[in-house]
């Protein structure tokens, strides 16, 4: 697998496309995440927690639970590296 911490928005932007993601404010909720994350590397690890946690909280609400999955799995990849 080759996704790394500076895929992350680009993911987002794919699901943002596909309607994955049905509301505005998620949408900025973790592009905000996602951003931080990019810019502080030292906090990554915090960073990709809090992720993770808004991402479970929305799976199959306001995230297709599909899209959820895909963004969990490459979260958990990224804090095993």
């Amino acid at each position: 697998m080759s996704f790394d911490i500076d895929h992350l928005d680009e993911f987002l932007a794919i699901a943002k496309e596909k309607v994955w993601i049905t509301h505005k404010g998620i949408l900025n909720s973790l592009a905000a995440k996602i951003q931080h994350i990019q810019d502080h590397p030292g906090s990554q690890e915090k960073g990709l927690k809090s992720l993770k946690n808004k991402v479970k909280a929305q799976n199959g609400k306001k995230i297709n639970s599909e899209c959820a999955k895909i963004f969990l799995e490459n979260i958990s990849y990224l804090q095993a590296k």
